[in-house]
């Protein structure tokens, strides 16, 4: 069952590739059919397909066309950075980043903020430290996005890094340094 199955889907993106023909699509050319198949022309007809596991792109709602990654600075406006991917699409605010499904249709987690706390000697109590001032930048490769946003705080300098790489899940890089040359406890939550 599993044999006809396979062998069923693979004729459906010939048949599919075949339709779109090499007028449309020459030699070399690379396209993807759906979220997870990955068709290049061969020429003369023939074509090679790359079937994965799991979604590998999605399919951008501005332009109907299937991309890896999408980064979109809406911060003249909306003051948001908007990363999208196969697997996630994040607002990213000042102070807080907004999670959607990856159609940005639907948010899975209203808010996500990054605390900074400081461990008090009396009366033995962790307090926030306050972070202003925050500074956005945003940097985009071949294979992904970056963005970052620093902070500055009256114990030391706090960056969070929202890192996304093509295929993959969202990554956080977080670093505060404590320049204050005080040597209490930190720890962010």
């Amino acid at each position: 069952m599993k044999k006809y199955l396979l062998m069923s889907i693979l004729i459906l993106v010939f048949f599919v590739s075949f339709i779109i023909g090499d007028a449309q699509n020459p030699e070399g050319n690379k396209h993807w059919i759906n979220t997870w198949t990955e068709v290049e022309e061969l020429g003369g007809g023939e074509f090679g397909a790359t079937i994965s596991v799991g979604h590998q792109v999605f399919k951008d709602k501005a332009d109907n066309q299937y991309k890896k990654h999408k980064l979109t600075d809406e911060r003249p406006t909306k003051d948001y950075v908007l990363i999208q991917s196969a697997k996630c699409c994040v607002e990213i605010y000042p102070y807080y980043a907004k999670y959607f499904d990856v159609d940005h249709k639907e948010v899975r987690l209203y808010e996500e903020r990054w605390v900074v706390q400081r461990l008090f000697q009396e009366p033995d109590k962790w307090k926030d430290v306050d972070a202003y001032n925050p500074v956005v930048t945003t940097e985009e490769i071949n294979s992904g996005v970056t963005i970052s946003i620093s902070y500055t705080t009256d114990y030391g300098p706090l960056v969070v890094k929202y890192i996304q790489r093509d295929g993959t899940a969202l990554k956080h890089d977080i670093l505060f340094t404590n320049t204050s040359g005080i040597p209490e406890t930190s720890h962010s939550t």
